[in-house]
């Protein structure tokens, strides 16, 4: 094979490690959230309200925003998100082992961050989530390597060709 052949396939290589790097990079473009309504699955057991998040809005490591409303007496909501493995574990005494805490919580909302993949319910001391909404996570350094390769390439694809052409015009 010619070089100069050899320094275009790595040109088609290096961009479309470039290109995928790009594509899984959640910093160029938005990645797609799941949304559902919960009063429709919320159940009071055990003296909690508990909310099952479907088992595909969780496949992956994901940061999960509940929607809650104002509670009516004034007293705060203590908001868990608990493996769905350990829901029939808990009580008032040990819910807090089991769950997830949550990593801020403002007046409306309560936001559990990297939440690692599997099946989970939200359990509420009183019931005021109206919405969850799931943002699907990916790893930042998976599209940066895929990037930075893929430019590398590009790089070096051109360098062996503009070398090829030198090298062919020095022989004639």
């Amino acid at each position: 094979m010619h070089l100069r052949k050899v320094g275009y396939l790595v040109i088609v290589i290096g961009i479309a490690l470039a290109f995928s790097g790009v594509m899984v990079n959640p910093n160029f473009h938005s990645t797609p959230s799941t949304t559902f309504l919960t009063p429709k699955y919320t159940e009071y057991k055990e003296g909690f309200y508990e909310t099952p998040i479907p088992s595909n809005m969780t496949t992956q490591t994901t940061d999960i925003m509940v929607g809650l409303k104002s509670p009516d007496n004034g007293s705060p909501n203590v908001s868990l998100l608990v493996p769905m493995k350990y829901l029939s574990k808990i009580n008032s005494t040990n819910i807090q082992q089991y769950g997830l805490n949550e990593s801020s919580n403002d007046s409306a909302d309560v936001w559990f961050n990297n939440v690692p993949a599997g099946t989970y319910a939200l359990v509420e001391s009183q019931n005021d989530s109206l919405v969850v909404v799931a943002s699907p996570q990916i790893p930042l350094e998976l599209g940066g390597a895929l990037t930075f390769v893929g430019a590398a390439l590009i790089v070096s694809g051109f360098v062996i060709t503009i070398l090829s052409v030198a090298i062919r015009r020095r022989n004639r």
